[in-house]
């Protein structure tokens, strides 16, 4: 069966977000890399400033009023290194966690305003059967390339897109509304093949 289509902007983000985020492996690194960083350092300016209330606290305890205020004053003078640290760790914490949360949306972003990636949205046709896909784009007459199913690395089912895994960087998004029901059948039986695959 063959299929011509054009993949819309909307479905590109959605898809390659899922897949970063669900399926390749790299990207799942870098979520739990961010949030493990992002969490430490968030944590560490939180002990830091925990320590300091202790020994303002402390102060207050200790000494007259009069006299812990001075002194309170003349402890932040001599430690605003470490308040400074702490403002330093929240902000890049922050950061981090940031990344973890929203990973890939800024890539995704630059990718769809790139003119040289117009021609990721141009008319692609995909050809389905027994043996394996190909792939030709419009835009470029002299692409032509052709898989065999066992040389798929993975085939991903991200809800209403098939993401077809060729290495750890090349992928192709079909979407599945566009499929019939026998080559639906074909994808979830190929799916298994290279899940199991070693």
């Amino acid at each position: 069966m063959t299929y011509l289509y054009c993949l819309k902007k909307e479905d590109y983000h959605k898809a390659i977000r899922k897949f970063n985020r669900k399926c390749s492996s790299r990207g799942k690194k870098i979520i739990v890399r961010s949030f493990i960083a992002g969490i430490s350092l968030l944590s560490a300016s939180v002990f830091i400033g925990v320590l300091i209330v202790i020994q303002l606290y402390q102060l207050t305890q200790e000494h007259p009023k009069y006299i812990a205020h001075r002194l309170a004053k003349e402890f932040f003078s001599q430690q605003y290194i470490y308040l400074t640290i702490i403002v330093i760790y929240l902000i890049i914490g922050i950061y981090f966690v940031y990344r973890a949360v929203t990973y890939p949306n800024q890539k995704i972003n630059h990718q769809l305003t790139d003119p040289e990636n117009n021609i990721l949205f141009s008319e692609k046709q995909i050809m389905i059967d027994t043996i394996g896909i190909s792939s030709k784009i419009s835009a470029q007459p002299d692409y032509d390339q052709t898989w065999r199913w066992d040389e798929l690395k993975k085939i991903h089912d991200a809800d209403e897109y098939f993401i077809i895994q060729i290495t750890e960087d090349k992928i192709i998004i079909l979407p599945k509304h566009l499929l019939s029901v026998d080559d639906l059948e074909l994808f979830m039986s190929k799916k298994l093949m290279c899940t199991h695959k070693k």
